[in-house]
């Protein structure tokens, strides 16, 4: 008898998971969208990148880029404005805001 592992979820699944925070979701979108409509959305309606931070394995890290691949940029430097130093999947982070 094999066991059935569950299915991870991706980060589409919590962009429409009503349980996401709505921080994550608001970061998700903007960094899944096209190039050009993020470009859009900054010259013409003057929005700015959404800023998450996340615990990671015990550490508050910023979020710095999100990916189709399920895996998030992040950096331990909470002052950093660009620039991540390790991508994980999106399951390996918890406690979302948009503080530190």
């Amino acid at each position: 008898m094999f066991l059935k592992k569950p299915a991870k979820k991706t980060v589409y699944d919590l962009m429409v998971d009503p349980a996401s925070p709505e921080c994550l979701v608001e970061f998700l979108k903007w960094f899944l969208a096209p190039a050009v409509t993020r470009n859009s959305l900054m010259t013409q309606l003057g929005k700015q990148v959404p800023l998450l931070y996340a615990t990671y394995e015990g550490k508050r890290v910023k979020c710095l880029m999100a990916s189709r691949f399920d895996d998030i940029g992040i950096n331990e430097d909470l002052n950093v404005s660009g620039g991540y130093t390790l991508r994980v999947n999106v399951g390996q982070l918890t406690n979302f805001s948009t503080t530190p």
